[in-house]
């Protein structure tokens, strides 16, 4: 294990933990899925999610950070990983709209989008 959660005095409440997520995933406050949905097809996100869903403890929450796709025609980056999901993977970037409704199929709610001094967003979502 990482000297950091030592460091941060958090030991007692974190963990790496190797699985499937796609079987289960061990209960906690917080999930945090750092470029894994855009690995993956819609129906594959969503059974993520849920087991994500299923897991929290009460007042749980799950970040999500990936690339937003925005309005289309925009240049930038995302656009380029989205046709690089869909060239080498059964994923594809997508936009907040997008995940809300995958959220919303898994059983949550979207609560925040949140930008970062990257590329990268952070979406929170909360079990309905």
């Amino acid at each position: 294990m990482s000297a950091a959660p030592a460091e941060t005095g958090v030991t007692d409440r974190f963990a790496f933990v190797g699985g499937d997520f796609f079987d289960q995933v061990p209960t906690g406050d917080l999930h945090l899925l750092k470029f894994v949905l855009h690995d993956w097809d819609d129906d594959a996100c969503v059974r993520i999610l849920r087991n994500c869903r299923e897991a929290l403890r009460p007042g749980g929450r799950v970040l999500v950070m990936e690339l937003l796709i925005d309005e289309v025609g925009k240049p930038g980056l995302e656009p380029l990983m989205d046709l690089n999901m869909m060239a080498l993977s059964t994923g594809r970037e997508h936009s907040a709209e997008e995940f809300q409704t995958l959220f919303h199929r898994a059983g949550l709610e979207l609560v925040k989008v949140s930008s970062s001094a990257s590329l990268v967003s952070v979406l929170e979502a909360a079990p309905v």
